[in-house]
């Protein structure tokens, strides 16, 4: 509920006279507007998931690549909804060519080629919709999903006149027998992935006409890491008479496909029967998500709100669901590109950004996810034992870190048979990412990138295997195995030594990779030679001097830093050769923040500013140095760091062993005020920023920053904190 005493309460009580939330959401669109305008223009935000909704509210998505949970209007000449269930992986594989659940719409047998009405559009996390016109004939269209089933709420306007036949197209997901059973139209489909599935479609015209045929349609290209083409469709005609005496005609149409077609039969019944109760319940689940699994953020700097709630959407919008509801786990993205794959690198990035989850149901299946790859996964060399390492500092759950610590261990004996000496070779560019990048190419080699002539001693896979030597020291300690302490360290001091020996150049202040074969240096500057700084394998002179590089505007310093090779590199392009890649952004500031706090903060701004438009926050891959693409697909991977530097160092938490610590080195000292809540290990702890030389926007005269543990004030400065200060518990 909204807090008396808060800036935008104050403006409430004025316009109605109450602060209760019921009050101020009851009455008028209008209010609800003038409330939203209050927030959206410094008078301040209180962050009922209500208006989160509103508050992310956009008009620029390009709806064929959004997911929002898979209910999708197509980007595209035409009216209609696609839709693809939740629970079906491989359904994903396909091509945005693809129009499954696609409605088409004839007059007297002709196709009207509807046009978007510009700036008609908007996607909100609960709904999408849409208008289209062609002539006087206008098309309102709005979309809900809920439970795998989508709901499309569509008013035709302008038909007074005109007499005929009006018929809607309803596409299969593939080839199908169809029939109308208990009066809805039941797809059993018998070809490609959805083979096995039932697809039903429920439509508010009891009176129609239907019919069933096959369609041959351009062989849809395979996704990727698909094999499957399709180039039949099975589609139901569903035509209605048109006497001219009615303007307006509102349709209903409800989709869903599972492979239990009672069950999913009584949902499409429900709600083609109550639309509206359908569309309340979808943002009824939003509601629960934002209040209930999100910690809680309230500050004056509406794009950082934009960001932070932009990021908690992504997670939910990419998250996998299986057929009882309960959740499976995060991918990378929904985008046909990448849904195949649930890689180990992407897996370790997500759960860095997605541990701040408040719902002991989202960090369980992080737990799961880490696991997964800890024991039976692609060979990591240390990225996801330093995700679980951070989300056991989320947690504190000791039975979580009893599981992983020997995986780990078991996953090293993997990839610990190929080694020269002490380092780890690297013999084609796909173990972490740099999939295409000229950092392995360097002086004319590899260039089958696939089978490198001359392997190399990669930077940053040493650097990440020194950091999970220490991470595994820090387990046997908490474990009580005592004798492996001493192991893991002196490995981790070794390494430390050889990468210092061969990879260090003085003469330029950077790290570079090595050949194998005469560890001579592959003088690429890279992003990937910051990583050295990450388990504090540099000493404080080496990292000022790589510092230096980072900071040069000829070289990493770009306007949406930091490109994944120097910007004055010979020969440099695109993607893994010189685009930026927001996952980078997370691993050099975890060295960096360790040697210098304001570069971190540069940092944690830096990657903010990589993800946000014009209109709010996007989720997309690679950037180029200085524009942001157009490229938009939620893609989780990227997002994930810059959430966790967000919370570290604008609000200034980060956990620890014995409890957590604070040091809001990137909050800004202008912002008016912050405040964030978090359910952390069983306690609840509130971190407040309120600028002393502003009005009091907390009400409790405590003006600067604060800490609550419980309700009870366990830190406070009356400015900005320039130290770290420890809380345990």
């Amino acid at each position: 509920m909204i807090k008396k005493g808060t800036r935008v309460n104050r403006q409430a009580e004025k316009a109605w006279g109450s602060p209760s939330r019921a009050n101020v959401f009851a009455g008028s669109k209008c209010r609800k507007f003038i409330l939203l305008l209050l927030c959206l223009t410094g008078f301040g935000f209180y962050c009922s998931a209500e208006d989160i909704c509103a508050f992310l509210k956009r008009g620029d998505i390009n709806f064929s690549v959004d997911n929002n949970l898979n209910c999708r209007l197509l980007d595209e000449p035409g009216f209609g909804a696609w839709y693809k269930p939740a629970d079906l992986r491989k359904s994903f594989t396909r091509q945005t060519i693809e129009k499954s659940a696609v409605l088409e719409m004839q007059l007297n047998g002709k196709k009207i080629d509807f046009a978007p009405v510009p700036n008609s559009r908007y996607w909100r996390p609960d709904c999408t919709g849409q208008i289209f016109q062609w002539q006087n004939i206008r098309v309102r269209e709005e979309l809900a999903l809920h439970d795998d089933t989508v709901v499309c709420r569509t008013n035709i306007s302008g038909l007074k006149g005109r007499k005929g036949e009006l018929t809607l197209t309803l596409k299969s997901m593939g080839q199908a027998a169809g029939r109308i059973e208990d009066g809805l139209i039941r797809f059993d489909i018998n070809t490609d992935v959805h083979k096995g599935y039932t697809q039903w479609f429920g439509i508010n015209l009891p009176d129609a006409k239907i019919s069933f045929a096959d369609h041959k349609v351009k062989p849809y290209p395979a996704g990727y890491a698909s094999k499957i083409k399709i180039d039949t469709e099975s589609r139901a005609s569903v035509s209605v008479p048109i006497t001219g005496q009615n303007d307006t005609l509102d349709l209903v149409i409800v989709s869903s496909i599972s492979k239990t077609p009672e069950v999913t039969r009584k949902a499409i019944a429900a709600a083609l029967k109550a639309p509206a109760e359908f569309f309340a319940a979808s943002h009824q689940e939003w509601e629960n998500f934002f209040e209930h699994d999100v910690p809680q953020l309230e500050c004056s700097d509406k794009r950082l709100m934009q960001f932070y709630y932009w990021c908690f959407y992504v997670f939910k919008a990419d998250t996998f669901t299986k057929q009882d509801g309960s959740l499976d786990y995060i991918c990378p993205s929904k985008y046909p590109d990448w849904l195949p794959f649930w890689w180990d690198e992407d897996t370790a990035h997500i759960v860095t950004g997605a541990r701040w989850f408040n719902s002991p149901e989202q960090l369980k299946m992080l737990e799961h996810m880490i696991l997964h790859f800890s024991n039976k996964g692609q060979i990591n060399f240390g990225l996801t034992t330093m995700a679980g390492w951070e989300l056991y500092l989320r947690t504190g759950d000791l039975d979580f870190l009893r599981q992983l610590y020997p995986a780990i261990k078991r996953n090293q004996e993997r990839y610990l048979k190929d080694m020269d000496g002490d380092m780890v070779i690297q013999k084609n560019s796909y173990l972490v990412g740099w999939d295409d990048s000229i950092r392995y190419a360097w002086g004319g080699f590899n260039k089958n990138l696939q089978n490198f002539e001359r392997p190399i001693l990669p930077v940053d896979l040493n650097s990440y295997l020194v950091r999970e030597y220490q991470i595994l020291a820090n387990m046997a300690e908490i474990l009580g195995d005592d004798a492996n302490v001493p192991v893991f360290r002196e490995k981790a001091k070794k390494l430390t030594g050889d990468i210092n020996r061969l990879m260090w150049d003085e003469k330029s202040g950077f790290y570079y990779d090595i050949f194998q074969d005469d560890h001579a240096k592959l003088y690429c500057k890279a992003a990937s030679s910051f990583t050295p700084m990450l388990a504090e394998i540099s000493s404080k002179e080496q990292a000022q001097k790589v510092l230096v590089h980072l900071k040069n505007p000829l070289e990493f310093n770009t306007k949406y830093a930091i490109p994944t090779i120097s910007m004055d590199t010979p020969g440099r392009r695109t993607h893994w050769s010189g685009d930026i890649c927001g996952r980078n952004n997370w691993l050099v500031e975890m060295g960096i923040v360790n040697y210098d706090k304001q570069s971190s903060a540069w940092i944690t701004w830096k990657t903010i500013a990589l993800f946000m438009r014009k209109e709010g926050a996007c989720a997309s891959g690679y950037q180029r140095p200085d524009q942001l693409t157009d490229r938009v697909f939620l893609f989780a991977t990227e997002i994930s760091g810059g959430l966790d530097m967000m919370i570290k160092h604008i609000i200034g938490f980060t956990p620890d062993k014995d409890g957590f610590s604070v040091l809001p080195a990137a909050l800004n000292p202008k912002m008016e005020y912050l405040r964030w809540r978090v359910k952390f290990r069983g306690k609840d702890v509130e971190i407040r920023w309120d600028r002393p030389d502003n009005k009091d926007y907390f009400d409790d005269a405590a003006k600067g920053y604060s800490v609550l543990l419980d309700g009870k004030t366990v830190y406070h400065s009356e400015t900005l904190p320039m130290e770290r200060h420890t809380v345990h518990f």
